[in-house]
């Protein structure tokens, strides 16, 4: 199994963003929830961010049955209730990939620090990566366990899919 870390999808390109002012109170930070996508693509990441909130079924944006050749993107998307713009912004992810006979084959890391004011409740953390599985990785059913940490705050999310 190939394992990398891709680049950044056009939605976490840096913009200009507005900071709270020193005379505001600031909030506490709002909760959020953890997703995992299994996808073949970037374009298919940012469909995924774009689409509202009501749309994102539970198997929108999640392979459950792939192949070996073929490039998977697993991208760790933070997902809010309120807008983010103006928000401090320190998350980061660990994803892991565990294998049919329950190994850990790699634990790889994400960050985010911004928010693209085109999709103010999502956030997906950079650099998305990716596998390429070949004829050497078991068949069988494979979990990724992605964690998304804000300070001492943990949100944890498991997706699954099989190799054939």
């Amino acid at each position: 199994m190939k394992i990398r870390c891709g680049h950044a999808i056009a939605l976490a390109l840096g913009l200009g963003f507005s900071s709270l002012s020193p005379a505001q109170p600031i909030a506490a930070p709002a909760p959020f929830t953890a997703n995992v996508l299994i996808v073949k693509s970037h374009d298919e990441i940012a469909d995924w961010v774009l689409l509202a909130p009501s749309r994102r079924l539970p198997e929108i944006g999640r392979l459950r049955k792939v192949t070996r050749g073929v490039k998977l993107y697993l991208p760790v998307i933070a997902t809010f209730s309120d807008s983010q713009v103006g928000q401090n912004i320190d998350l980061y992810g660990v994803t892991q990939i565990i294998s049919p006979m329950g190994n850990t084959f790699v634990g790889m890391r994400s960050f985010a620090n911004r928010v693209d004011p085109r999709a103010p409740r999502t956030i997906v953390l950079e650099p998305v990566p990716f596998v390429l599985f070949d004829n050497t990785d078991p068949s069988g059913d494979y979990r990724i366990r992605a964690s998304i940490h804000r300070g001492n705050e943990v949100v944890v999310v498991n997706e699954t899919f099989r190799l054939e």
